[in-house]
């Protein structure tokens, strides 16, 4: 359970808690504006063509038109002339003017068109790239609602426990990146050194308790050593031996080991070893609570 903690695991299933979303969020950024950048082409596309049919019929009417008026010109003309049909000319060269700055503008597109084609195969790539972190995201998305339902009941366990014995309590929870306990809005490494002592027996109560109702890697065994190192007050440390003590109701087998000089007159019959006398260790046959 270090190695996984360390690793940055889950201590409950063994899965890395690291994620990064940021390459998905932006491959999605870039499809979306790919296609945009492709759906304004088509549109402008589909007006260049209009545009320069047009432009060509109106174009070759006027250079008709002009062709025509130029001749009737220099028919007519002669020694004389004539302001209106030259001002008609002139008229009709400034709009074929205009109408071949259009035609470039619309070349100009022409040649952005010529580019779709790289792009339509770069757009089936990140298709591809896509679907499958969309596979990837919803099976996160799966392991994340169930994760949350894991920290939900470890949660209600921890509750159970430190309901009743720590002063002041309010609410608890499981913190979801760090996996550490949090006890009425503040980290438990915040709190008094009782508080402290009191959140984590109430943690190691929650682990067992869960995996024994629970699948989870944390095993069904508990060893606990000297849990009243700092002289909890004596009312409190009763009942935090009650409330392990209350394990026994469980109908899966476990193992819950507490090394300590105090125990509780209405607990004395739980005691297996007595090392007070002699603390060598001799052949002594341990038994599970039933």
């Amino acid at each position: 359970m270090k190695a996984r903690e360390e690793q940055e695991h889950c201590m409950l299933c063994g899965r890395s808690i690291q994620s990064n979303t940021g390459s998905r969020l932006d491959i999605s950024k870039r499809l979306r504006d790919l296609k945009d950048e492709v759906s304004e082409l088509d549109e402008l596309i589909a007006n260049y063509e209009l545009s320069m049919k047009t432009a060509r019929e109106q174009m070759e009417r006027m250079q008709r038109n002009k062709a025509a008026k130029e001749q009737d010109l220099d028919e007519r003309m002669g020694k004389h002339y004539t302001t209106a049909f030259v001002a008609d000319v002139e008229f009709a060269s400034s709009q074929i003017g205009a109408l071949q700055e259009e035609a470039n503008r619309w070349h100009d597109y022409e040649s952005i068109w010529s580019k779709l084609d790289t792009r339509y195969a770069s757009l089936g790539e990140i298709q591809a790239q896509l679907t499958s972190i969309s596979a990837k995201l919803t099976e996160l998305r799966e392991n994340k609602a169930q994760d949350m339902q894991k920290l939900s009941t470890l949660e209600s366990y921890l509750d159970e426990f430190l309901r009743g014995v720590y002063r002041d309590y309010q609410f608890s929870k499981i913190d979801d990146k760090s996996y550490e306990p949090v006890v009425n809005g503040q980290s438990y490494k915040r709190c008094s050194a009782v508080q402290r002592d009191t959140t984590i027996l109430a943690y190691y109560y929650a682990l067992l308790k869960y995996s024994l109702h629970h699948d989870s890697n944390y095993p069904r065994f508990l060893m606990i050593d000297t849990p009243n190192k700092d002289d909890l007050d004596p009312e409190l440390y009763t009942q935090l031996m009650h409330n392990f003590g209350a394990l026994r109701q469980e109908t899966e087998p476990f193992q819950l080991i507490i090394a300590t000089r105090d125990v509780p007159n209405d607990l004395q019959d739980n005691v297996i070893l007595n090392l007070e006398e002699d603390y060598l260790l001799k052949d002594i046959q341990f038994r599970m609570f039933e």
